[in-house]
């Protein structure tokens, strides 16, 4: 055996110790992303939530505009709220419950409560909420004038 081929034979593979710096390299880069990668999540489900509360909203104007009451139809019937379609997609069914309450002639309240996943990790707002005022709110620790 040459001492060519004797090096070639050497230089194959990964040695144990090159193995465990690439998992420790990986672990690090992942310790730092994957916080960052859920806080992005949660911010997307809730400008998502935030949007669908517009949709509601406008619902709840144009029911008024029909029924002259927010909370029931002119036969006397109560409002149902619908499922809109920004409520029903993608995963918004397992991240927010949309209600309306405090409702009468003239208020209504439109309410995106974080369920599941959602509620354990987004302490900054919480419930979102908009009135027939316009009026923003949020239970979580930011307020209205952060998380709106």
């Amino acid at each position: 055996m040459n001492k060519k081929s004797a090096f070639h034979h050497i230089t194959r593979g990964f040695t144990l110790i090159e193995l465990i710096i690439v998992v420790a390299i990986i672990s690090i880069i992942a310790t730092f992303s994957y916080p960052s990668y859920t806080n992005y999540v949660v911010k997307t489900y809730r400008s998502t939530a935030k949007d669908c509360l517009a949709e509601y909203t406008q619902f709840m104007e144009r029911f008024y505009t029909i029924n002259f009451a927010y909370h029931q139809k002119i036969a006397g019937n109560a409002l149902v709220l619908p499922n809109l379609d920004c409520a029903a997609q993608g995963n918004m069914q397992q991240r927010y419950l949309f209600t309306a309450d405090t409702l009468s002639r003239s208020t209504f309240r439109v309410v995106a409560t974080p369920i599941g996943i959602q509620m354990k990790q987004d302490k900054l707002c919480g419930t979102l909420s908009i009135d027939q005022t316009g009026t923003h709110t949020a239970s979580g620790t930011g307020g209205s004038k952060e998380c709106w």
